[in-house]
């Protein structure tokens, strides 16, 4: 099976979903620019629907789940 091309993605600060580009950005950039919650409610809250991306204040990066 062949590996997916992930270099080629950002995350948009404002609404965390993950877009492609034409050139290459790589997913340590993509990461770095997630938006910041406390927690999955305080990311619902901001905004951020299931599935969405988001980082917490540590940095480990989590998925937005339905409560």
């Amino acid at each position: 099976m062949a590996k997916p091309d992930l270099q080629a993605v950002y995350v948009k600060p404002d609404d965390g979903t993950l877009r492609r580009l034409d050139g290459k950005l790589g997913l340590k950039h993509a990461f770095e620019n997630l938006p910041v919650f406390a927690n999955n409610s305080a990311a619902i809250s901001g905004g951020l629907e299931f599935g969405d991306l988001y980082s917490t204040a540590a940095g480990s990066v989590q998925v937005v789940v339905v409560t």
